[in-house]
């Protein structure tokens, strides 16, 4: 009885050492997304105001602070979760769930990237708006998740692998379609009045070679 007691003492006791390290580690990781071009009122944020149809080019910043830790990422764009469920908190959808909106618009120019130690690269990214695409407000992210590493040691003992990702928000406006302008306006009207009075012109020349050739025969 006492040696299962402490059997599962121990055991209970290794489960809390476990989650406590995943909790820390996936809370401390030292790599990261910031945007290249920031945006003036939320730098840490991608933020545009674009019309349906146009296509966004822009660049990340991708950051390993470890001194001494080579780092791999996979970097993927999703939506956000909320959208669907109206929740207030910042949600995401997992990697393998359907994407709608900024996770299926979103692409990397690579999607792995490796980074040694204390290493920072730029990525390019790009941001295609459909053209059937309503107006309103689209949220979701671009994530950078770390490569599983082997989870064996040297020796071939297992070691724990922590698998965590960050994610950099982004936010797009889909704007409301531009009213046509007075010049549009007057331009479509100014050719409209061409036509017409090209038709007119030809009904005339028409009516007129009629009347000249029934003369014609008259004679």
């Amino acid at each position: 009885m006492l040696k299962n007691y402490i059997k599962m003492s121990l055991i209970g006791f290794f489960v809390i050492i476990i989650f406590t390290v995943n909790n820390v580690l996936a809370t401390t990781s030292n790599y990261g997304l910031m945007p290249s071009e920031p945006n003036a009122e939320h730098p840490e944020w991608l933020v545009y105001d674009i019309y349906a149809g146009e296509t966004i080019q822009t660049k990340v910043n991708v950051i390993n602070s470890e001194e001494d830790t080579e780092v791999s990422l996979r970097l993927f764009f999703v939506d956000r979760l909320q959208e669907k469920l109206k929740t207030e908190n910042f949600l995401l959808e997992n990697e393998g769930d359907n994407k709608d909106t900024i996770g299926a618009w979103g692409s990397v120019a690579s999607e792995i990237i490796k980074l040694s130690p204390d290493e920072t690269k730029t990525l390019s990214v790009t941001i295609n708006i459909p053209e059937d695409v309503k107006p309103g407000e689209y949220s979701g992210a671009l994530v950078a998740k770390l490569v599983p590493t082997d989870t064996n040691d040297s020796n071939g003992n297992a070691s724990l692998s922590i698998n965590t990702q960050v994610g950099l928000r982004t936010f797009v406006n889909v704007l409301k379609p531009l009213p046509k302008t007075i010049e549009e306006t007057n331009s479509f009207n100014y050719l409209g009045m061409r036509l017409m009075i090209i038709i007119i012109l030809i009904a005339i020349g028409i009516a007129i070679g009629r009347f000249i050739g029934m003369k014609s025969k008259k004679k």
